[in-house]
């Protein structure tokens, strides 16, 4: 059996599933969509659309969210790091230990889809069916990992721990760590977790395990090295 939070990678054509039904509702009002290439950044409407640079920062920007919200929950981040080719299933991982509420590890896996989304709608990438296919389809393996608490027995609330991590990561301190760890991943593709430390130390995080709901007397569990689903 799978231990929670460790949901298997999805092979390719799992992946090509996933994909189609996020755009699905979309395809069946424009079914010509699909054969429509974007004319603008307004237009862009998948991930497959967006520029090699574009596409490559927004993976940096998840995995590095991952790896705020690790710290600000109270564990510690191991390693991000990016896919050699934009071909791979995955765009990155990211990897952490520690103990927490399986509510606090839901929160590290789902605020890395609204975060990337809301960063490239600021950059003019505001198509509605993009930040769809951003939160829903870059970010299925982390929603993936996050069920598996909830298959697993663990009382979590995925809807929650979106509204939380939005909350988290509106703080300039985190938001400014995300950028500092972005720049770092971009530049190395890969960081450990002495390099993470040396870059997030600076922004003082602050441990907000008191600003996350969880459940009432509830056992901690320790976290699994998990794999991210980026873009």
């Amino acid at each position: 059996m799978t231990a929670p939070g460790n949901a298997p990678t999805p092979t390719r054509d799992e992946a090509s599933r996933t994909h189609l039904r996020v755009h699905e509702e979309f395809l069946t009002a424009n079914p010509q969509a699909l054969q429509t290439a974007p004319g603008s950044q307004a237009d862009v409407w998948c991930h497959e659309f967006l520029p090699q640079e574009v596409w490559r920062e927004s993976a940096a920007v998840h995995e590095a969210t991952h790896a705020v919200l690790t710290r600000l929950v109270g564990m510690t981040p191991t390693r991000v790091a990016l896919a050699r080719s934009r071909d791979e299933v995955a765009g990155g991982t990211y990897s952490s230990t520690g103990t927490a509420d399986a509510q606090q590890f839901v929160v590290v896996c789902v605020g890395a889809g609204p975060f990337p989304a809301a960063r490239l709608q600021k950059a003019g990438y505001s198509h509605p069916e993009l930040e769809k296919c951003i939160r829903q389809f870059c970010a299925s393996g982390d929603l993936a990992n996050a069920q598996s608490y909830v298959t697993s027995g663990y009382v979590a609330d995925i809807d929650q721990a979106i509204r939380d991590s939005i909350r988290l990561l509106a703080d300039p301190s985190a938001e400014r760590a995300v950028d500092a760890l972005t720049r770092a991943l971009l530049a190395a593709e890969s960081l450990g977790e002495g390099e993470i430390a040396a870059i997030l130390d600076p922004h003082s995080l602050t441990h907000d395990r008191a600003g996350v709901w969880v459940p009432r007397r509830r056992l901690p569990i320790v976290a699994a090295i998990s794999p991210s689903r980026a873009l």
